[in-house]
């Protein structure tokens, strides 16, 4: 049935208008028909009683006079009108008598006649019996009229009000519909309605279906966002990945070489006799020594970078302080290499706000490696200010680098001319550690260079880092110089779990004339004794136990309820452990530890 309608929406709105008008109709045609069956028969009876009413006084002539052809004239007269189905004229004596028509059941009507002399005395009456079946038929037919036209009326009304549905309500929705569903979600388009329905609930169902759809752009362009956001993270990690298997296998390569060195000089060492030969070779597992141990602390110092643990102390410094650093660092390196060495900054006085650690270890990075690559020629460091930024500059005439490599001078282990990992070329992490020192300062680092005429690295520092006057900061002094003799005779307790480890530190320590107890846990060095009596403690962060080194100095410091000398050595270079080192209340070195470190940390108390 609904395929007769244009949509399911106009069915259903003519079904519900229909269904309401044909209920309204039956009952109202109930109520027609009664209403037209009883009206019928009133009118019959006025009828009876105007037709009594014109033929009364010829009844009553009839009667008083005893004329039958009077009366036969006033019966058939009455019998003429078809609601009349019997009529009889009787006197009151009952002496005179006339009748016509057919007699039966119906409703009789006896209407009385009086002297047509004085108009007092009754004389007689008129009988009549009404024609009830002819009565009903003609009430019936009128009933049956009525409610036909009534209810044609109806489906006229119905007809025009679905009509006006179809146009004010249904076209208009359906349209909304189609547009609504042509509409792609996130495209920007919107729905309109004629200006008749601009105020009405047609408008308002298009507003709604706008505020829809510009729900539904905003989180389609959300995800579209976040998905771009996950495709970018998931590159970034992809990269990362390659970036850090890169990164492992050349820590892996430059780890193994001083390592495998250094085997070969001890077993090289256990052959000779010579003495001069042996002094030779310690002096070369030396060297091969210090080399690991660059390299680690160069690692260490890339991880604590990317977990976080280098915090920014910002201090005022002076500008001529940052060049005379540089011009006392590396003038002599230049001369040794006949370059020549430049520096150019404004003689006014001014200052940074900035880390003068980290900055010095950028620039330091910077001017080594360009008095390192440059043959000829020399080396220029300037600072100057361009619009609203200040810029370090490094500027240098060696070979240059190629396009291809620009992009990825930055990256860990990355060296142009180093395929074959020669340690006496570096490691390949300097402008690595630039990199993310620059970052952590907030500062940006860029390279341009011409393959053959040089490079220019240049520290862009924002111009709110620039102070135009003002003293700077003190330069932090420098450490102090341990006397190892400080040592002797002192009770040093070393917590290792490592027995290699824990008898070379101990063998060390007595070297220097300490008395040295070893131990494995922080469990076993508690129970040694009834309160720890030792002058210094060196301990490893993981010992054997459920303690680690932080908790036993805790411990310890709180039995002894004062200051203790203590340092902790550990090999976990993790982001975590890093940061938590940081936080840490005792001095932190990392494996392997220079022992002149060790000495000068033991000294501090804590």
């Amino acid at each position: 049935m609904s395929l007769a309608f244009r949509s399911r929406l106009e069915f259903r709105l003519v079904l519900a208008v229909g269904l309401g008008l044909l209920a309204f109709a039956l009952v109202a045609g109930l109520f027609t028909y009664g209403s037209a069956y009883q009206h019928q028969h009133e009118a019959a009876r006025k009828l009876q009683q105007q037709l009594v009413a014109t033929i009364q006084a010829q009844a009553e002539v009839a009667v008083y006079a005893a004329d039958p052809l009077i009366a036969g004239g006033v019966v058939e007269g009455l019998l003429a009108n078809t609601v009349v189905a019997a009529v009889r004229i009787e006197s009151a004596r009952g002496d005179f008598h006339r009748a016509g028509g057919k007699w039966g059941g119906g409703r009789t009507s006896r209407y009385p006649l009086y002297s047509p002399i004085d108009g007092k005395e009754r004389i007689g009456a008129l009988v009549i019996l009404q024609n009830d079946r002819h009565v009903d038929r003609m009430a019936a037919d009128a009933a049956v009229r009525q409610t036909l036209l009534l209810l044609a009326q109806m489906l006229l009304a119905g007809a025009i009000m679905t009509a006006f549905l179809r146009v004010m309500m249904v076209n208009p929705i359906t349209r909304l519909t189609r547009d609504l569903a042509a509409i792609e979600p996130g495209s920007g388009e919107r729905v309109t309605v004629e200006a008749a329905h601009a105020e009405d609930q047609i408008g308002q169902l298009a507003q709604s279906a706008n505020s829809l759809l510009d729900a539904a752009g905003t989180a389609m362009a959300q995800v579209r966002q976040t998905n771009a956001s996950l495709e970018q993270a998931l590159a970034r990690l992809t990269q990362k990945d390659r970036e850090k298997t890169r990164f492992f296998a050349a820590a892996s390569h430059d780890l193994r070489q001083p390592i495998q060195a250094m085997r070969l000089f001890l077993d090289a060492l256990k052959q000779v006799r010579d003495a001069d030969e042996r002094a030779r070779l310690v002096e070369a597992v030396e060297v091969a020594s210090r080399s690991l141990n660059e390299l680690l602390d160069t690692l260490l110092d890339v991880s604590r970078l990317d977990a976080g643990a280098v915090v920014p102390r910002l201090e005022r410094v002076g500008l001529d302080e940052i060049f005379s650093w540089l011009d006392g660092n590396f003038s002599p390196l230049a001369l040794d290499r006949q370059l020549r060495f430049k520096l150019w900054f404004p003689e006014r006085p001014l200052a940074l706000h900035t880390d003068k650690r980290l900055l010095d270890s950028i620039l330091a990075n910077l001017v080594g490696n360009a008095l390192k690559y440059t043959r000829r020629g020399g080396v220029l460091v300037s600072f100057r200010r361009r619009r609203d930024r200040c810029l370090f500059q490094v500027w240098d005439s060696g070979g240059g680098i190629d396009a291809e490599h620009l992009p990825h001078i930055f990256d860990e282990f990355y060296q142009v001319d180093n395929p074959n990992r020669d340690r006496a070329k570096g490691l390949g992490l300097g402008l690595a550690i630039v990199r993310r020192t620059a970052q952590l300062l907030g500062y940006a680092v860029e390279c341009r260079s011409r393959p053959g005429r040089g490079s220019v690295f240049t520290v862009s520092l924002p111009l709110a880092a620039l102070h135009m006057s003002g003293d700077a900061a003190t330069a932090a002094p420098a450490a102090a110089v341990v006397d190892d003799r400080q040592f002797r005779g002192r009770h040093v307790w070393v917590l290792e779990d490592d027995p290699l480890v824990g008898n070379a530190l101990g063998d060390w320590l007595i070297s220097l004339g300490c008395v040295v107890s070893i131990f494995a846990s922080a469990e076993q060095a508690l129970a040694a004794a009834d309160k720890p009596d030792a002058d210094f403690f060196l301990v490893d962060f993981q010992l054997a136990g459920a303690m680690n080194g932080f908790d036993f100095l805790d411990a310890v410091r709180r039995e002894r309820a004062g200051p203790i000398h203590a340092v902790v050595v550990s090999g976990n270079t993790s982001g975590r452990f890093i940061e938590a080192a940081e936080r840490s209340r005792w001095p932190i070195l990392f494996k392997p530890a220079d022992p002149a470190q060790i000495l000068a940390r033991l000294a501090e108390a804590r």
